[in-house]
């Protein structure tokens, strides 16, 4: 019987989060699955993309936490 692998499947796999069976299991797939093999390479090109995003807030955003953060800790201390 032939076992259907998922995106989730994949993306637990490319994260290294698969039991060591289902892993082995998936490895064994995509030694012939070509569509198995493609939807993994897709997964690992966007992972690589991801990891060059270098997402930083705006300065504005950040004074207005940190006035946020400041004035609740005054009203703690006032109560």
């Amino acid at each position: 019987m032939k076992q259907l692998f998922t995106t989730q499947d994949l993306l637990l796999y490319l994260y290294d989060e698969l039991d060591c069976l289902e892993s082995m299991a998936l490895q064994k797939a995509l030694k012939t699955d070509v569509a198995l093999q493609t939807e993994l390479q897709q997964l690992k090109n966007g992972q690589a993309q991801l990891a060059d995003c270098f997402l930083e807030p705006e300065q504005d955003i950040l004074d207005n936490i940190l006035d946020y953060s400041r004035l609740s800790h005054l009203e703690t201390e006032l109560h």
